[in-house]
């Protein structure tokens, strides 16, 4: 097969201080037996060498760019690309996601793949798995409904939360249409741009094949976040606007997307939940819920599951209760975080949760 037959492909790789895992990311793309592929590696303010990395690696391929930013997280570095594509007056070919720590199966694109990708789907879905920081063991991959399916609201969850957002394809071209952009936060932003990507989609092809190893980095900020309420807010907001941006979209086909406010909901009663257990007062909570009257109004609608209705109305109902059981939670959650910040226990931890042994010659 011919080059030009191939669907480009742009990797984006979004680099903050992983100079240690980049060579094995970039070239798990690189070693890759298809011809259009193209990284962006965006170095997001890196301080430790891997800048200088990231530009040894553009000078020494010719299908690699790098592009320099200030430190501004992880939505802003994958924004940045999209920008660049964007600006370049490119609207056909698929985006592909990597973290500088994570790296794609060997020997993938094979004719079966390539002939998936040659359909010209909007998205592309794949599948992942979770490794331990040293890649010995992984976990079980949670398998994909494999074949061609609609877009829409009933769709956003067709593909498992616990699955990776890098082991997606997804159509510059949709991206373009809609001008899709991850939102600012470090938390949970590309599930939300999955799940718009998900709704508003005409075709996406599920294929259970085994993309995206996800490396367990026990640095990185999903294994570092603060406690407490100040963790909450920026990831309850991306929810609440991922219907709202949504919102002008709905149809009769797609239905309307309302899956962001149930999950809003949810986060709110865990803010609440783990202010109480790192023993904060209520009067922070007053605070924040002022502030945010949206989610007073949340709480008090019927969006969602029936347990979380009956949750919000067990706090209002039994208030002291309420707290009291909150507060010896807390005591053992704390004893438990301190505990698995240990390095032996998280081993522990490692060997129990990756059983499958890793096999990516």
């Amino acid at each position: 097969m011919e080059e030009n037959q191939f669907e480009q492909i742009y990797v984006i790789i979004p680099v903050y201080n992983c100079k240690n895992y980049l060579i094995t990311s970039v070239n798990s793309v690189l070693e890759q037996n298809y011809p259009g592929i193209s990284i962006i590696i965006v170095d997001d303010g890196s301080t430790d060498g891997s800048s200088q990395l990231c530009d040894e690696l553009a000078s020494k391929y010719d299908n690699i760019i790098t592009i320099h930013q200030k430190n501004g997280g992880v939505s802003s570095a994958r924004n940045t690309a999209i920008d660049y594509l964007v600006n370049s007056g490119i609207n056909n070919g698929y985006i592909s996601f990597l973290d500088a720590d994570d790296f794609w199966s060997p020997h993938f694109f094979d004719e079966d793949i390539v002939k998936i990708i040659n359909q010209k789907y909007t998205l592309i879905s794949f599948t992942s798995t979770m490794c331990d920081e040293k890649c010995k063991k992984r976990t079980s991959v949670i398998p994909i409904e494999e074949g061609l399916h609609e877009g829409g609201a009933k769709a956003v969850w067709i593909v498992s939360y616990q699955q990776h957002c890098g082991a997606m394809l997804y159509s510059i071209k949709l991206i373009n249409d809609y001008n899709l952009r991850f939102m600012p936060t470090k938390y949970c932003e590309d599930v939300s741009f999955r799940m718009q990507c998900l709704y508003l989609t005409d075709t996406i092809y599920l294929h259970n094949s085994l993309l995206y190893y996800y490396r367990m980095n026990h640095k990185s900020a999903v294994h570092n976040r603060n406690f407490g309420i100040s963790h909450f807010p920026q990831i309850i907001d991306t929810w609440i606007k991922t219907d709202e941006k949504m919102s002008v979209y709905a149809n009769d086909k797609r239905g309307k997307l309302d899956e962001g406010k149930k999950i809003a909901k949810v986060l709110i009663m865990d803010m609440i939940d783990e202010h109480y257990q790192f023993f904060g007062n209520e009067k922070e909570i007053d605070i924040i819920m002022k502030s945010h009257p949206e989610y007073q109004k949340l709480l008090e609608s019927n969006w969602g599951e029936k347990k979380q209705h009956d949750r919000y109305q067990y706090m209002l109902n039994h208030p002291i209760a309420y707290k009291v059981k909150q507060y010896c939670k807390g005591i053992f959650i704390q004893i438990k975080v301190i505990i698995m910040r240990g390095v032996i226990v998280r081993e522990i931890v490692y060997r129990y949760r990756f059983k499958v042994p890793m096999n990516i010659d």
